[in-house]
């Protein structure tokens, strides 16, 4: 949510807010159920990990960050039961692009993990798995953008991280143990503040000027 956070914020050129809404485990059936009508869905490999991984936008946040990417000034309220044309999909897709980078680069500490998109869909009861009652671990991201307002949710098959859970109690910033600098720490630093913002003013001295050399200027 952090990392969500800050690079929403430097993409858009504007505060964003997220924050995690919750963490359940529960059928992956049950969690395409939830999901709006239309919506965006992406379905996802993830390369060692087994299974694919479900990440969805409301469309209530999802029209708004399209439509500023594409460079509104003002974003207006999202309509409802209105699918992406094709040139906000293609937008879309260099956005999740973008958050499977930050999803990538969260999981280095743990495993090495290639994220890959496998397809996209806008109603989410196309998706069929082999097997809809099969466990899987379901977290809501909150995301705020002004008045704007709507879930990130990412699923997947709880079978995938199960051989990791160690090694995220291990590196998890609440353990007692925390490792200060080491190598690649200041580039992971620079990478995490990049996107904030910083306000520069400048000041101009004043002078005079004769009206006839104005206007002779060129």
């Amino acid at each position: 949510a952090r990392t969500l956070q800050a690079g929403l914020s430097g993409m858009l050129m504007r505060n964003v807010a997220a924050r995690l809404g919750g963490v359940h485990q529960q059928p992956i059936r049950e969690v395409l159920e939830t999901l709006p009508h239309p919506t965006v869905l992406y379905l996802v490999s993830a390369e060692p990990l087994e299974g694919q991984f479900l990440l969805a936008l409301n469309p209530t946040i999802a029209y708004p960050v399209l439509e500023r990417l594409m460079g509104a000034g003002k974003v207006e309220p999202p309509q409802k039961d209105r699918a992406l044309s094709a040139l906000e999909w293609n937008v879309a897709d260099t956005l999740v692009t973008r958050l499977l980078e930050m999803l990538r680069d969260i999981w280095t500490p743990v495993a090495p993990v290639h994220f890959k998109v496998i397809r996209r869909e806008g109603d989410p009861d196309v998706i069929r798995f082999e097997n809809p009652d099969e466990p899987s671990v379901s977290v809501s991201i909150e995301v705020a953008m002004g008045d704007h307002r709507g879930g990130l949710d990412l699923a997947f098959p709880s079978m995938a991280i199960e051989p990791y859970l160690p090694k995220m109690v291990a590196t998890t910033s609440f353990s007692g143990k925390r490792k200060e600098g080491g190598a690649g720490a200041e580039a992971v630093l620079t990478k995490r503040i990049a996107p904030a913002d910083v306000e520069l003013e400048v000041r101009l001295p004043t002078e005079r000027i004769a009206l006839g050399e104005l206007a002779s200027l060129r």
